[in-house]
């Protein structure tokens, strides 16, 4: 991340700034200065109508200026087709391209692991966005099936979550394991074998792409990014919101060892065909060569 003195000594050709603000919004100042074109890549929480409930006040406030940002730019890229519908509701006159997120097969790759008993994986922030009050609810009617949930990450309603798992009864099967290094979730992943994503609003989720590279089925909510990533061959998606649908498909995998494998297998093929960061990134330097030339 350069300032603008930095900018100055570097002299970049284009300018690739990850999110409309506030990241979009110096590159937007900065091209007044030095003419430099830029491009802004989406992820989520800069598009107005993401996350209403957290995000609608702030994006009120923003809108005026992130329609300037993204109109002075030379691209506007999206992770995700979900994204980038949200992304035209918001300004239709802005063309959008998509490059999907991507992931680094060098440090997430398929280990040897054990398909039972069933062990259940989240990695993200503990936040209400993130559906894991759906997912206790669903949970909380299994207790016929063995099966234990590792969440992993840390946020405001981790203690929530806690006072649920004890009152659904399932208190003992939660295991919270707070934040973990780059370093340390290629072995998380390794000692799961269902990774799950009950998400309300995503982009793209980078800890689905690195669980399908790590050879995990997947069991996520039908939203953006989501449903681009998994098919029925790599995993399962149910409605947003859907916690009888979600407790179904839970039922299915924690059920069925073989299918476990047989999804996991598939997940990593897909992911490691089209989402690699080396794609990605040719795709993020095509896009900006293309535009560089016709300076």
């Amino acid at each position: 991340v350069l300032g603008f003195a930095q900018m100055r000594r570097v002299k970049p050709d284009i300018v690739l700034a990850f999110f409309g603000a506030p990241s979009g919004v110096a590159a937007w100042l900065w091209s007044f200065v030095s003419r430099t074109p830029y491009v802004v890549s989406l992820r989520g929480g800069d598009v107005p109508g993401f996350r209403p409930y957290d995000f609608a006040r702030q994006h009120k406030v923003l809108a005026p200026l992130l329609r300037q940002v993204w109109r002075h730019s030379a691209a506007v890229v999206a992770n995700s087709k979900g994204l980038r519908e949200l992304a035209v509701n918001f300004d239709a006159k802005k063309e959008i391209t998509i490059i999907p997120n991507g992931v680094n097969l060098e440090r997430f790759h398929v280990p040897t692991r054990a398909w039972s008993p069933p062990s259940l994986l989240f990695v993200g922030r503990v936040v209400y966005q993130k559906g894991l009050d759906l997912l206790l609810n669903a949970l909380g009617e299994i207790k016929d099936l063995p099966w234990a949930l590792h969440i992993v990450g840390d946020g405001p309603r981790v203690e929530r979550l806690r006072e649920q798992a004890m009152e659904l009864g399932i208190g003992e099967r939660v295991h919270f394991l707070g934040w973990q290094t780059r370093a340390q979730l290629p072995a998380t992943y390794a000692c799961a074998n269902i990774f799950v994503n009950p998400s309300r609003h995503e982009g793209m989720p980078n800890a689905l792409l690195e669980a399908m590279a790590s050879g995990l089925p997947a069991l996520a909510t039908r939203i953006a990014g989501n449903e681009e990533l998994i098919t029925e061959q790599t995993g399962l998606l149910v409605p947003a919101e859907d916690t009888q649908a979600l407790r179904e498909a839970l039922r299915k995998l924690l059920s069925d060892e073989t299918l476990r494998a047989r999804l996991g297998a598939a997940a990593h093929k897909r992911v490691a065909g089209e989402y690699s960061w080396r794609r990605v990134a040719q795709a993020y330097l095509d896009l900006m060569t293309k535009i560089t030339a016709s300076k």
